[in-house]
């Protein structure tokens, strides 16, 4: 191996203890002696890589104390697959009670919100995903500052308030106040807390990171569910089923803020700059394109969730076999999200983010739009949940990919401003459309369109990346 510098190799780990990204350790060595090497290999960068990762590794114990963790190591380790079980509980949580937006929806429509029309009670669940999506502004910055363990206490606080309170509402505002306003922003703190840690526990291995975190959606997608409708089947009663639901969200977010951490010290108070924090990334035209695309599959991503259940009732199906259809939805989900992941480490991040919306479109049309039969219906949600799995859990590792480490943060935050709005009007646009023509066809029409526009940006943007020029004419 040629010889990177003369330095010491605890300059070297005490220059990465500050989370700086490995690839600055790499430009820092061909700088500082350009007599002893002009550039360095991608397989020396691997051995630098393992020297630095595999050095001697502190215990738990000696790390009760956030704030000291900047000698711990990346990717290997005790403590950075705990940050990824955190991640897991988190998003058990979060999408996981979020992804039960069709147990809500056929609900509330044929109980507490009979009256209303199904564009109307969608508003609960695309409010939720809007203050869910628009919190990444805010609390990734404060987990920066503060330590995700107080942001994500903060969260356990807030889902278990919404959830109780969720139990006894019956008035459309409540549910909107309780469900939407207090539970997104629960999930928000929660979720972008934990996903925080992992950015700075995680360089190398970070897509199966994000990926072994994200299964922690659809594990919720799968035991909510089960337990919602084994509950109310068996007392008959909303109230109790919500407050076992609560009791369930308390424990696993409570056990999620005692274990969450992050490699950094906490920065403090900084002062946030919207224009540089949020407008300025958009200068960039391979994340500007890239931001859109995710925009465009917010809004249909979300439309199968809310309207798959209630289209297996307009079929003909009980709404017990219906409800389980999200059961089978994050059954798939979760092999997704690990093969997306894993697949994103072994290629990259935006082609397996690509891939992913391209295949959920597919399995719109044709698959799920031709389907009638119930074995056909649960392989559908099996399909489309597994790709729509890896579209959620691949886009942080995407714009990580494609962002200069340094604004790797504030691009992720940047980016859920767009993709809030986009998930804001997804199953309220596909409920106007089933309203408004009584077809769910139509509607099934629509969310493949935003997906596969979704697939087709995406592969400008990373068309683009690669350097490749486009033409037009």
């Amino acid at each position: 191996m040629t010889a990177i510098n003369e330095k010491p190799t605890m300059e070297i780990t005490e220059y990465i203890s500050d989370c700086s990204s490995l690839h600055e350790v790499f430009d820092a060595g061909r700088n500082s002696d350009s007599s002893s090497t002009k550039s360095i290999e991608a397989g020396e960068e691997q051995e630098l890589t393992a020297m630095l990762v595999h050095r001697r590794y502190q215990t738990f114990e000696n790390d009760l104390i956030e704030g000291e963790s900047e000698d711990f190591n990346m990717d290997a380790g005790f403590r950075p697959w705990l940050s990824a079980a955190a991640g897991f509980g988190a998003q058990f949580c979060s999408f996981g009670y979020m992804n039960m937006s069709g147990v809500f929806q056929a609900y509330y429509t044929a109980n507490q919100l009979s009256d209303l029309s199904d564009t109307t009670v969608s508003w609960i669940f695309s409010i939720q995903s809007f203050v869910f999506a628009m919190g990444g502004l805010l609390f990734g910055r404060v987990s920066a500052m503060y330590g995700p363990r107080k942001v994500a206490f903060g969260g356990c606080v807030l889902l278990t308030v919404g959830s109780i309170a969720t139990a006894f509402a019956h008035e459309y505002y409540q549910f909107i106040l309780c469900q939407g306003v207090c539970m997104g922003i629960g999930s928000s703190c929660i979720f972008f807390s934990t996903t925080y840690g992992i950015t700075t526990w995680f360089y190398a291995r970070r897509g199966i990171a994000f990926g072994v975190a994200a299964a922690g959606s659809a594990v919720g997608g799968m035991v909510l569910p089960i337990v919602f409708t084994a509950v109310l089947n068996a007392t008959n009663s909303f109230i109790l089923t919500s407050l076992v639901a609560s009791a369930i969200l308390f424990v696993v977010s409570a056990l999620v803020a005692m274990i969450s951490s992050a490699r950094c010290k906490p920065t403090g108070v900084q002062k946030f700059e919207f224009v540089k924090s949020c407008l300025l990334p958009y200068k960039d035209p391979i994340y500007a394109i890239f931001v859109f695309a995710l925009f465009l599959g917010n809004l249909g991503v979300h439309g199968p969730f809310a309207f798959m259940s209630s289209n297996a009732i307009a079929t003909g199906f009980s709404p017990s076999q219906a409800f389980y259809l999200v059961t089978y939805t994050n059954l798939g989900s979760f092999f997704g999200r690990l093969f997306f992941g894993f697949l994103g480490d072994c290629l990259d991040q935006i082609t397996s983010f690509m891939t992913a919306s391209l295949f959920a479109a597919i399995t719109v049309i044709p698959f799920w739009y031709l389907s009638t039969g119930y074995v056909w219906i649960i392989l559908v949600a099996v399909m489309y949940g597994f790709f729509s799995g890896g579209f959620l859990a691949t886009y942080p590792a995407a714009i990580a990919q494609i962002s200069p480490p340094s604004e790797i943060g504030s691009r992720v935050g940047a980016s859920s401003l767009l993709a809030a709005f986009g998930a804001l009007g997804s199953a309220p646009i596909a409920g106007a459309i089933l309203d408004a023509t009584s077809d769910y066809g139509r509607m099934k029409i629509f969310i493949c369109l935003m997906l596969a526009a979704c697939a087709v940006f995406t592969s400008i943007s990373s068309l683009k990346y690669r350097g490749v020029r486009l033409r037009i004419g």
